[in-house]
């Protein structure tokens, strides 16, 4: 899904969808806009975390109305 904008991500998850994307080049304010329009129960797992720190990871889990899954890889 790295080809797909932010606005295509955020419909999919304001409709129910989860992702598992690379965290890429998105900015902290755009992955905390994604996981709060996460529907209850989806899941968005982000890779490749480990470029973030440790209060940008927690800024963006806090803000989760579903569940937000770090893999750092």
């Amino acid at each position: 899904m790295t080809n797909k904008t932010q606005d295509e991500l955020l419909q999919i998850v304001r409709n129910g969808g989860g992702l598992d994307l690379s965290v890429g080049t998105r900015s902290t304010q755009d992955l905390i806009q994604l996981v709060q329009n996460t529907k209850e129960k989806a899941t968005v797992t982000l890779r490749h975390v480990g470029i973030r720190t440790a209060d940008e990871l927690v800024q963006i889990s806090r803000n989760s109305k579903g569940s937000v899954v770090f893999v750092l890889d």
